[in-house]
């Protein structure tokens, strides 16, 4: 989860329902400088 916020972007948005796994994911991804475009 994000520090600051809060926000959940692991596996808890799966387990607890919350929906924007793929989202959450990317974000993360943009937040580790990975383009998914290159995948």
């Amino acid at each position: 989860w994000d520090k600051d916020t809060k926000k959940k972007l692991d596996k808890d948005r799966f387990r607890q329902g919350l929906g924007g796994v793929v989202e959450a994911y990317e974000e993360v991804a943009a937040r580790l400088g990975i383009n998914l475009e290159d995948i």
